[in-house]
Order: C-alpha cells, then sequence, then structure tokens
C-alpha cells in the first residue's frame, strides 16, 4: 500500500515539474496543510481520524472507533459542501485552458481537392 502512494506522489512530482507546474502545486499543498481562510486544513481532520482509531484500537474498542470516523467523515463533508467541484476548479487551474481543435485550429488547412491524396483521371 505504501509503495502504490509512493508511486502515485512520484507519479504526481514528476507530471508537475514536466508541465512547469511546481509553484501551484506547492501552493495547493500549502493550502491543504493551513488553509488561507482560517479554517481548519485536510491534514487536520485526517490527523484526528487516525488519533482517534489509534486511540480507541488501544482501549479495544474497535467497533466504537469505527462510528467515530465516520462520524468525522461525515463531519468533513457537510463542512466542505462542494467537495467535486472544488476537484474539478483544481484540475482546470492546473490544467490550464486550450482551444485546439484540430489541425484547423492549428493553422492548417484540408488541401482544395479534399483530403484523398490519390491522383483523379
Amino acid at each position: 500500500m505504501i509503495i502504490v502512494a509512493a508511486m502515485f506522489i512520484g507519479g504526481v512530482l514528476i507530471m508537475a515539474g514536466i508541465n512547469d507546474q511546481l509553484s501551484q502545486l506547492g501552493s495547493l499543498t500549502k493550502d491543504l496543510i493551513k488553509p488561507a481562510n482560517g479554517s481548519s486544513g485536510f491534514f487536520l481532520w485526517l490527523f484526528a481520524i487516525v488519533f482517534i482509531g489509534a486511540l480507541l484500537r488501544m482501549l479495544n474498542l474497535p467497533e466504537a472507533g469505527k462510528a467515530l470516523i465516520v462520524l468525522i467523515m461525515v463531519a468533513y463533508i457537510l463542512g466542505h459542501h462542494d467537495i467535486p467541484g472544488q476537484i474539478m476548479e483544481g484540475v482546470k487551474r492546473v490544467g490550464g485552458s486550450s482551444d485546439s481543435g484540430g489541425p484547423a485550429a492549428a493553422g492548417t488547412e484540408a488541401p482544395p481537392g479534399g483530403t484523398d491524396a490519390a491522383p483523379r483521371n
């Protein structure tokens, strides 16, 4: 599981480097840790889930831990109601927008006789 996570993180870093987006990736990561609007970040919620799960596992109450983790996840989702919209906005912001609609948009046009190259007799 750790290997898959490391490969995913490595892939994200490589793609950000290829697309020259490392500064945007850094600012997005900083917003995850400490958001600019003063709300609690994702890592605080992740820490709460891990801490409560570990604490209740040590107290031999794994079922109560699962219930509290579900409640924490519900509270996070209710507090961040537009999660899919935020993900799509971030993808659009990082990916940029380009309107390359094919060869005609790139400045090349079809030959006057059509697209077939066979000579006509």
